[in-house]
Order: C-alpha cells, then sequence, then structure tokens
C-alpha cells in the first residue's frame, strides 16, 4: 500500500531492504551475500541504514532464521498441498472404479433381466404347447366316445391343421 509507505519512512525502508534481499537472493542465490549487499544499497540518508550496520550479524541471523522458516512451510505446504493431490486422484480413481462397478452390476441385472424373460417366454411356449398337447387328446378322446373310428378322427385332426 503506497499510502501506508508514504506516511511511514521506516516501514517504506524496510519494505525496501527486504525487496532488495529478495532480488539478490534470486540472482546469486547466496542468502548472506544477498543481505550484505541489500544493508550496503540502502540510501545513506536512510533512518535504517545505521542501525543494521551495527546489527549486521543480528540482522543477518534473523533473515537466515525467517528465510530458514519461510522456505519450511512453503516445503510444508508443498506437502500438504501434494497430499491433497494424491488424496483427491485417490478418491477420483476410487469414484471411477465404483461407477465401473456399479455399471458392470446393472450391466449384469439387465442379463439376468433378460435371461428370465426369455426363460419365461419358453416356459410360456412349453405351457402353450402342453396345453394344445392335452387338448388334442381330450379332442381324440371326445370323439373317440362320439363313436368315431380312428380314420375319422384322423381326417378331422388333418382338416384342424390345414
Amino acid at each position: 500500500n503506497k499510502k501506508l509507505l508514504n506516511a511511514c519512512k521506516p516501514l517504506a525502508e524496510y519494505s525496501y531492504f527486504v525487496d532488495c534481499i529478495r532480488k539478490k537472493f534470486r540472482k546469486n542465490n547466496d542468502l548472506t551475500r544477498s543481505v550484505n549487499e541489500a544493508i550496503d544499497m540502502m540510501p545513506e540518508d536512510s533512518i535504517l541504514k545505521p542501525i543494521l550496520n551495527s546489527h549486521r550479524a543480528e540482522v543477518m541471523k534473523m533473515c537466515v532464521l525467517e528465510y530458514t522458516q519461510e522456505k519450511a512451510e512453503e516445503i510444508h505446504q508443498a506437502e500438504i498441498n501434494k497430499l491433497k493431490d494424491e488424496a483427491l486422484k485417490e478418491k477420483n480413481r476410487a469414484d471411477n472404479e465404483k461407477n465401473r462397478a456399479d455399471s458392470e452390476k446393472s450391466r449384469a441385472d439387465n442379463e439376468k433381466n433378460r435371461a428370465d424373460n426369455e426363460k419365461s417366454r419358453a416356459d410360456n411356449e412349453k405351457n402353450r404347447a402342453d396345453n394344445a398337447e392335452k387338448a388334442k387328446k381330450n379332442l381324440i378322446a371326445f370323439l373317440k366316445n362320439s363313436g368315431k373310428t380312428d380314420d375319422e378322427i384322423k381326417d378331422i385332426l388333418n382338416q384342424n391343421k390345414k
């Protein structure tokens, strides 16, 4: 916030100092060197420069500690993110496997229903054939009881087939 930095010179200088450390560190990857160069780069009329110079060793320890803590937090957060990603992938794999199992169960249920329907159709066809055979036997018995000869019964049955 520029307004805040303009209103508070020590805060603006500290922000500049931290920014210098970060820029230097990105270039040389040496934290001690980056802190020393950032202190040296502070303007001569800076409020913080004499304090930073007189307490250089403490500033160095603080920056290293802060950097180490920051790095540890970054690593920790990266590990957490990795675990979250792995958990999410595993959940997705489990969900996909459940969906495949559900789909396979549904296919099996459909196949069972088709088989059951086919069995019902076959049973119905057998019942119709059995009923037709019984009706034929009943007709033959009726015709015999009516005094028809076997040849007459055959003729009657043959006429029904046409």
